[in-house]
């Protein structure tokens, strides 16, 4: 059990740090202009930022599992599947409102007032978006995690 413990909390941290790096190479985009994407980061406060928001949304998704849906990571390879797909669908709420919290709280050409309003607004949408996304991409990441979740199966 302590071993399924370990490896839901780093798979959990895992996906959130790479979204959030991938949030961070997104960048800012003005309203009304054209998505971009590069391969620089935001700049490293911000971007520091951004993973210390998904480590605490890893972290906060992994617990929720292991508190109240550990049963399904004992299963069979379904209950696992939907169990990680839960998963990830509660770590891509958290880590959306956090992402765009962070986002919004750090724009240090808004006065302080609207930024704490912004965040406050965008953090229930984000939240929103961020768990359907978590559910597209819980459902790729579900096959190979729950198969490796299997293989702790015969040693607890």
């Amino acid at each position: 059990d302590l071993c399924v413990a370990i490896f839901v909390r780093i798979a959990a941290v895992l996906v959130g740090v790479l979204n959030a790096l991938v949030y961070s190479m997104a960048g800012d985009t003005v309203v009304g202009e054209p998505q971009t994407f590069s391969r620089d980061l935001e700049p490293w406060s911000l971007t520091a930022s951004y993973v210390l928001a998904a480590v605490v949304a890893g972290l906060l998704a992994s617990e929720v599992v292991l508190r109240f849906v550990r049963g399904g990571l004992r299963g069979g390879f379904y209950a696992r599947h939907l169990t990680v797909v839960l998963a990830v669908c509660v770590g891509g709420m958290l880590l959306g409102a956090l992402l765009t919290s962070v986002s919004a709280l750090t724009d240090s050409a808004v006065p302080v007032t609207d930024r704490i309003v912004g965040a406050l607004l965008s953090a229930p949408i984000a939240g929103f978006i961020g768990g359907w996304l978590g559910f597209a991409e819980g459902m790729l990441l579900a096959v190979p995690i729950a198969g490796l979740l299997g293989l702790f199966r015969g040693s607890g």
